[in-house]
């Protein structure tokens, strides 16, 4: 009877024994199977993005590479902005040479930024303003919006042949440095571009104008965009084709002036 009892408890002993030996090989199984399916998530999961990655490498250097179709006081700022993945902003501002409408140079010059760079890389907000001086621009705040917008770059065309006969070159000019100051008190990196009005037939005092306006942007360090040198010489008849009765350019004239700024920012050649 001993001897059954003890051959009984032997038995179950090694019943249990045995068990724990199979759950504990059956969970390592199935932890081990976990563990595999994990790795090879990741794997897929790794070589898909590693797969993904030049795409996006590439898209960027092809965006880098742009830089160099920029103007070279631009590239800097054109970089940083595209490494932020942040887009340029021009701010074209004028007087009625500088016309919102379709087929005007700001409209020409924005298409063509656009498809050169990208809606993404560089966006234009145009502001022209028709039959008002600078004193008025500046007494009524027409570019107080534009200002609070902290554009990267100002284009100014200063109402200098509007404010021709009403102001002085040094109120012009006082009030030009008014203007740029709006911009910079809000933006101090912004990068300040003049550039004149259209010219216009047989003038006299406006040529002298235009040259102390160049004077004036390169003593303070402004760039200045002189299209003149695109268009026909102001005593030519052929300057005619370009204007309209009233002094402003016409499809032509937009077509020239456009012409000149879109070789200075895309550097591409007709």
């Amino acid at each position: 009877m001993r001897a059954l009892t003890i051959g009984l408890m032997i038995v179950t002993l090694f019943t249990l024994i045995s068990g724990k030996l199979y759950w504990n090989d059956r969970i390592d199984r199935v932890q081990a199977k976990g563990q595999f399916e994990q790795a090879t998530n990741e794997e897929v999961v790794s070589r898909t993005d590693s797969e993904k990655a030049p795409d996006k490498k590439k898209a960027d250097v092809i965006t880098l590479d742009k830089i160099n179709f920029f103007p070279k006081a631009l590239q800097p700022k054109f970089r940083e902005k595209v490494q932020k993945g942040q887009a340029i902003t021009l701010a074209v501002v004028g007087s009625a040479s500088t016309s919102n409408q379709e087929g005007a140079w700001p409209n020409l010059l924005e298409e063509e930024l656009v498809e050169t760079y990208g809606k993404s890389v560089i966006k234009v907000a145009t502001k022209g303003i028709s039959n008002k001086t600078s004193t008025q621009v500046i007494n009524e705040k027409l570019l107080t919006k534009l200002a609070a917008s902290k554009p990267d770059v100002l284009l100014i065309e200063p109402f200098l042949l509007y404010d021709n006969s009403k102001l002085s070159m040094d109120d012009r000019l006082r009030n030009l440095s008014t203007i740029i100051h709006q911009f910079k008190s809000l933006n101090s990196d912004i990068t300040v571009m003049i550039q004149p009005s259209n010219p216009v037939y047989q003038a006299y005092y406006y040529p002298k104008e235009e040259s102390e306006l160049e004077e004036y942007a390169l003593t303070h360090g402004y760039i200045y965009l002189d299209h003149w040198k695109a268009w026909p010489n102001g005593e030519s008849n052929e300057l005619l084709s370009y204007l309209t009765s009233d002094g402003l350019p016409n499809e032509k004239g937009n077509i020239v002036w456009a012409r000149f700024l879109i070789e200075y920012f895309t550097q591409k050649h007709d």
